[in-house]
């Protein structure tokens, strides 16, 4: 008698499990980018779920603009050399970044371009702990000259 209600509930556990991870997939379309993963979803519920999974495998989660069910979130997990120091992007993974209150007060800006150039002698900067988009705001170190990079998203 005991083993039939093991089974019954081992039963029910798994179509439980099977059940959960059907809706856990229509909650949206997620696919694989170069440094993780993006989803765009139909339900808002579903925003935590993949959330806190990114999270338990070391990535990072992102939205950019008005994180509607509509737009694009990414999962970036580490890309392996973050915080190593470089001189140009060529030497890591991701970009090679420095603070802007480095290349403002350590380097030349350059007004030609609109401020957004600074000239450095010697600048070392860091490579990026994860993959940097376009809206997120950086400032990029490649052989002495920083380009400030602030794309505003909506």
């Amino acid at each position: 008698m005991k083993i039939k209600n093991i089974i019954g509930v081992v039963c029910i556990g798994i179509l439980l499990v099977l059940a959960a991870g059907l809706v856990y997939l229509n909650y949206g379309e997620c696919g694989k980018t170069e440094s993780g993963w993006s989803c765009r979803f139909k339900l808002g519920g579903a925003v935590g779920i993949y959330k806190k999974e990114c999270e338990r495998q070391g990535g990072e989660w992102k939205c950019y603009g008005l994180c509607s069910n509509s737009y694009d979130h990414y999962c970036d997990l580490p890309l392996g050399d973050g915080g190593k120091e470089c001189a140009n992007s060529d030497e890591c993974n991701g970009l090679c970044i420095v603070d802007l209150g480095y290349a403002e007060n350590n380097c030349v800006r350059d007004e030609a371009d609109g401020g957004n150039t600074y000239k450095c002698e010697n600048a070392k900067g860091a490579c990026s702990k994860y993959n940097l988009r376009e809206c997120n705001h950086y400032q990029e170190l490649n052989n002495g000259v920083v380009n400030v990079n602030l794309v505003l998203c909506d």
